[in-house]
């Protein structure tokens, strides 16, 4: 079986995941969270709702209290 020396250098870049890894879970939590914020902006479809949603919200809250 051969060392890593006697390997040679990778072509694979580790980086990323030896950052993920010195990180902890956190900041894979944090990044995950990162990455759902900038999908749903880029979708458009953060803060969106239809014409008169919170009016009809409250009007159905009024009913049921």
């Amino acid at each position: 079986m051969q060392t890593v020396e006697e390997m040679g250098p990778l072509s694979i870049d580790l980086s990323a995941a030896v950052a993920a890894a010195d990180n902890g879970p956190a900041a894979a939590d944090t990044d995950r969270q990162g990455q759902w914020l900038r999908r749903r902006r880029l979708d458009g479809a953060l803060n969106r709702v239809p014409v008169g949603f919170y009016t009809d919200i409250w009007k159905l809250l009024q009913r049921v209290c």
